[in-house]
């Protein structure tokens, strides 16, 4: 057993807040995250892998070790196909000289808007083996894994492990089978959350003979594998663990005949329960040279409170104690319903894959999807915090600035949760109103920001904070929430306000983009600003308050005009402007505009002539996006489209770049280009760096891998679900009953698209003709018995020709207001929405 050091590799296997382990593309089982070690995540087990034996009638035998490679003289198979849909992966095992069909799916189940299926700690592995041969065989499936339990402290990067103690013991019962791997409870000074207990789990088949084999993985694994060839007994069910001379590995064998084309399935559930997640002192797991990697910038303030000295008699705990008590009861639950869970879990999947999305990007948005396990957090009160990188960032918990596009899938799908999460920050909010940059640190403490980096005074956070609230009360319509919030919400914008110390109606102030910081006037603060202004006067109009209303807008037009006045050259929107200094930056920046992003993603008002941010959005491809220099688009360039000379010139931020360029490039109508780049995007990670399931925020521009020579799954890889509100210009607006909807097609004069929202899923089927658009949207899935309609909010100024509901022409109303028409059944009726309903509309725009 050894630390991850290079890419991990394979579908994360876990539910959200639980650990994880995985399957890897090599068909073994592998990377074990599950003891509290998210920064030390431990592979190439010794003790964990999958196995086969066939014998045949006349007593030849053939055994293989299901992998690509052999160990010692012990054959892996030929090859291994692997596929993997998050959270489900599947391996196909090929051996050349025996004829069998050869399988495993492994799973975990994850449910949208069902919190407790998508917080198992296990993963249910189903072999399929079917018997090709002309006459009946003898099958013995091998399935082992390695007694971790102990390891999980680190220090300076170093994993501590402590087996001493622990033992393994058979269990069979009329459920189940197998083993369960346990440490003695006077146990040794060791890591206290990874104290626990694992399970390896059958369900109970008179048809399948069970054998056990516990053995010591520092030395009998070549004669353990001996006599599994040999179908004979090995090892020693009462050895116990001895750190660095005893480390138990527990076997489990399962014996059956098989027919002749008769295929077999056997399920195996890996569980683990871990009932710990305490915290403890920072200084003995990291250095502050840590932090400096990544934000070069950074001098530290952290320092520990006397309120907070204490944190370390602190036990979190996880939310899945409060209904299952043991690993035995978890792989019970798992195995008991495992096809109605996996049928659950896949429904998300079959549904993008019934529309026309291309398949590549349907995979992209599902495996993007990996941080709902692989980073988070969900402590024993529902509390959700989310590791902005798996691995690195020292434990950051929250990360406000990332969050603006990291909550994509937790609002989508668990709004619940995401609400927690946001509550934490409004509870760390300062006294003067700013949000922090965290809200904890895994390891020291959650629900705090006074952890390393935990509290910055950047524009951008509040501004975030802000834009995620409004866009749950816009998703859900859930007032009551939105009601908690909005004192923060009022004191956020106070203070944001009351950054602008140079009078430029721009706030000044660090950022996200934490290699570097720009002083005045900073294009990506300025836009977010905008945003963040017309979601305040949208606000001010639902709660009635005409003067912040009127202040909104007044504070939008200075902040515009300065925009405008000293940002825009011609060309694109500079990166900076100093207004002391007179001095402008004209690098080319790949977020200058992430403000306008927001604003078309919610359905408001432009922030800036639609022009100019076309030509922007043009040239920033033009020198950031040069295929002949770089992989994937640099931060910045100089206005030859050269890297900038500064520290960290090479680095790409691909996700922020998909989104706050790509995205808006399709949101103003170059849906090619747009796609192009999320494309060029997608293939350096399948590709280049070989790692689907696995992508980080920092990359090399020129050459497409990432930093650091190491990968992280970074919490925002989720934002991959909003192509799919640009392409189809969807947005839920449950605060006016309205569908925003506003799609582009690139070449098909058709197709069907998702509509992925927190309280529904619907198919939009567009066609475009000869300036003619028709839409229909089909409500295929609800999740809520509250959906009430109105109608429906298109960009631009627009003539209705049809209105229908259910295939019957409806009256209308249109109302033009600001960039968009409103298409609302008549005399503002309310229609409430039922599974199966449908809305028509044909329209022009004029």
């Amino acid at each position: 057993m050894r630390m991850c050091t290079g890419y991990p590799t394979g579908v994360p296997l876990g539910g959200i807040g639980t650990g994880m382990i995985e399957l890897l593309t090599n068909g073994k089982p592998g990377t074990i995250i599950t003891n509290g070690n998210w920064a030390v995540p431990i592979i190439e087990l010794e003790g964990c892998f999958f196995a086969i034996r066939i014998e045949e009638q006349n007593g030849k035998s053939y055994f293989r070790m299901l992998q690509t490679e052999d160990y010692s003289k012990f054959q892996g198979v030929s090859t291994v196909k692997y596929t993997g849909l998050y959270p489900v992966a599947k391996a196909e095992y090929f051996c050349v000289d025996i004829p069998i069909r050869l399988e495993v799916t492994a799973f975990s189940p994850l449910v949208p808007h069902d919190v407790e299926k998508s917080n198992y700690p296990g993963a249910v592995f189903i072999f399929k083996i079917q018997n090709m041969f002309d006459d009946k065989i003898k099958v013995n499936l091998y399935v082992s894994w390695e007694h971790v339990v102990g390891c999980g402290g680190f220090k300076d990067n170093e994993l501590l492990c402590n087996r001493s103690g622990n033992y393994i013991i058979p269990v069979q019962d009329d459920k189940m089978m197998g083993l369960i791997f346990r440490t003695c409870e006077e146990a040794k000074q060791v890591y206290p959350n990874a104290l626990g207990e694992y399970a390896l789990l059958t369900l109970y088949n008179e048809k399948l003979k069970l054998s056990r084999y516990v053995w010591n993985t520092i030395n009998e694994k070549e004669q353990l594998l001996e006599a599994l060839s040999r179908n004979e007994p090995f090892g020693d069910m009462t050895i116990k663990g001895v750190e660095g001379e005893v480390h138990p590995s527990g076997t489990i064998g399962l014996e059956a005949e098989v027919d002749p084309l008769q295929r077999i399935e056997i399920p195996v559930c890996v569980s683990w329960y871990m009932p710990y997640h305490k915290v403890f002192d920072r200084n003995t797991i990291m250095s502050g040279n840590d932090v400096n990697k990544y934000a070069p910038h950074y001098k530290s303030q952290y320092s520990v409170t006397e309120d907070e000295s204490n944190s370390e008699d602190i036990d979190y705990s996880h939310y899945y104690q409060n209904r299952l008590h043991s690993a035995y009861e978890i792989a019970g639950s798992l195995l008991e319903n495992y096809h109605q869970l996996l049928d659950q879990t896949t429904e998300l999947h079959r549904y993008l894959m019934s529309t026309d999305l291309p398949d590549w990007l349907v995979s992209k948005i599902i495996n993007d999807s990996t941080p709902l396990t692989s980073n988070t957090v969900l402590t024993k009160n529902g509390t959700l915090a989310t590791l902005e990188a798996s691995r690195g960032m020292f434990g950051s918990l929250g990360t406000m600035d990332q969050r603006i596009i990291a909550h994509a899938a937790y609002q989508l799908f668990y709004p619940e949760i995401n609400r927690t999460e946001l509550q934490l920050f409004a509870d760390l909010q300062a006294g003067d109103g700013h949000i922090p940059h965290f809200c904890g640190n895994v390891y020291e403490n959650i629900g705090s920001s006074n952890v390393e980096y935990g509290d910055t005074l950047w524009p951008d956070l509040s501004c975030s904070f802000i834009f995620q609230c409004y866009r749950d009360l816009m998703m859900t319509g859930d007032k009551t929430f939105f009601n908690r919030m909005l004192p923060h919400i009022h004191r956020a914008y106070e203070w944001v306000k009351s950054a602008d110390t140079d009078g430029d109606g721009i706030p000044e102030g660090g950022s996200t983009w934490d290699v570097e910081h720009h002083d005045g006037l900073f294009s990506y603060n300025g836009t977010l600003w905008l945003a963040t202004l017309r979601i305040m006067e949208r606000i001010a109009s639902i709660e009635n308050d005409e003067p912040m209303k009127q202040e909104a807008i007044s504070l939008f037009n200075k902040a515009q005009k300065s925009i405008m006045e000293n940002l825009w050259n011609g060309e694109y929107f500079s990166t900076s402007y100093n207004i002391a200094t007179k001095a402008r930056c004209d690098e080319v920046f790949v977020g200058q505009l992430a403000g306008e992003w927001i604003a078309r993603l919610l359905g408001l008002e432009s922030l800036l002539p639609v022009d100019l941010m076309k030509k922007a959005v043009e040239n920033i491809y033009k020198f950031n996006g040069n295929k002949e220099l770089y992989r994937m688009l640099p931060i910045k360039v100089t206005k030859e489209g050269k890297l900038v000379d500064r520290n960290y010139k090479e680095h790409a931020w691909p996700q922020y770049s998909m989104v706050f360029l790509d995205c808006l490039a399709i949101q103003l109508g170059m849906v090619d280009k747009g796609m192009e780049y999320i494309r060029y995007f997608n293939d350096a990670i399948c590709e280049i760096c070989r790692t689907p399931w696995t992508t980080t925020l920092w990359y090399d521009c020129r050459t497409g891998f990432p930093c650091w020579d190491s990968v992280d799954r970074y919490m925002n890889c989720t934002s991959a679900w909003f192509i799919l509100n640009a392409l189809t210009g969807f947005h839920a607006d449950e605060i006016e009953k309205l569908i925003l909807i506003s799609p582009v097609m690139q070449k098909a004069e058709s197709m069907i698209m998702p509509l992925i929202t927190t309280k529904y899923w619907a198919k939009l089927n567009c066609s475009q003709k000869q300036g003619i658009s028709n839409l229909v949207i089909t409500f295929d899935r609800l999740f809520y018995n509250d959906i009430e309609l109105r109608g429906l909010k298109l960009r631009e100024k627009c003539e209705c020709r049809k209105f229908a509901l259910n295939g019957e022409e409806a009256d209308f109303d249109i109302e033009y207001k600001k960039g968009y028409t409103k298409i609302l059944f008549k005399n503002g009726h309310i229609q409430k929405i039922k599974k199966g309903d449908s809305i028509a509309i044909e329209y022009c725009r004029t």
